[in-house]
């Protein structure tokens, strides 16, 4: 896949990576997940991940942004989100920041890590659906649904 920065068209952007995408840049691709091809963008001495939902799933990355952005100010330990918008595709996009490398080998000191991570997450204090400010971007979703949208239910 090749991407070009400048081709994108950023709904969101942070100003100090506007000034920066004018630079040399370096492109490398890294394994895909299930959702997205994912790349890690080399600007001097930053790196970044670029993320393009390029395959059947098409989450709201705009809800995606704001939530790693309210996680990220809130002091939970989330990549920082840089910027969000749509490829020459039409492919939705997710820039942040590059923050390690894949778990090679599983140790207990990693699994711990990794476990207190997910319960961060999972304790920031969500309102109650239908109230506050959070409700626009934290959403409860029926799993299958929103992974699998081609999936049919067979009726007994």
């Amino acid at each position: 896949m090749t991407i070009q920065l400048s081709q994108i068209n950023w709904i969101e952007l942070d100003e100090r990576i506007q000034q920066v995408m004018e630079q040399e840049y370096q492109i490398i691709p890294l394994p895909p997940g299930l959702e997205a091809s994912v790349m890690r963008i080399e600007m001097g001495d930053q790196q970044y991940v670029l993320k393009v939902w390029d395959k059947d799933s098409k989450p709201d990355i705009a809800k995606q942004y704001r939530l790693l952005s309210k996680l990220h100010q809130s002091g939970i330990r989330v990549s920082k989100p840089y910027g969000w918008g749509l490829d020459e595709q039409e492919n939705q996009v997710l820039l942040t920041s590059y923050d390690g490398k894949p778990v090679n080998q599983l140790t207990q000191t990693k699994l711990t890590y990794l476990a207190e991570r997910l319960v961060e997450v999972h304790r920031y204090p969500v309102n109650e659906v239908g109230t506050g400010e959070d409700e626009e971007y934290i959403f409860r979703y029926d799993f299958v649904q929103y992974f699998f949208l081609k999936l049919n239910y067979m009726t007994i």
